[in-house]
């Protein structure tokens, strides 16, 4: 949990809105029992042999229901993929395991809403915030700023 909570942070700040909107739009909205988000992010570069190396990726979040037979009672995983958001091959990885819920939620300064859309808002939300229920009930919250503003 606390890693992921670093990574959701991290990807987070560094998320970017771009003069070219289909390459790093910023759009998430409710997905089944969880959420989905995908945007551009100055991060760590997705090192892929004959990839070429940026610090722009795209990121993606989302959860899907668990098909392990090893998670009781199924819950959700969820997974982070990253990519060269100007070639488009994923990289796919499993951050959290058997969660009961998923939830993000945007900020626009003075509202949360569940769903973004940047094409729609011209701009980045001004906070994000994940909702991670356990089984069992713990829950934990990542909350998180936008930190680069695109350039016009």
């Amino acid at each position: 949990a606390g890693r992921f909570t670093d990574l959701f942070s991290r990807d987070i700040h560094g998320a970017y809105l771009g003069r070219k909107p289909r390459a790093t739009e910023f759009t998430g909205a409710p997905l089944g029992m969880g959420s989905a988000l995908s945007f551009a992010s100055f991060t760590y570069p997705v090192l892929k042999k004959g990839f070429p190396a940026s610090d722009l990726a795209g990121v993606s979040y989302f959860s899907e229901e668990s098909s392990d037979g090893g998670v009781p009672d199924g819950g959700l995983n969820v997974y982070r993929e990253a990519w060269n958001p100007y070639i488009g091959e994923r990289v796919r990885v499993e951050v959290l395991r058997g969660v009961r819920s998923f939830e993000i939620e945007y900020y626009n300064g003075s509202l949360w809403s569940k769903a973004w859309d940047s094409g729609l808002e011209n701009a980045l939300p001004a906070a994000v915030r994940a909702t991670v229920k356990l089984p069992g009930g713990m829950e934990f919250k990542a909350l998180a700023t936008t930190m680069v503003k695109a350039g016009k």
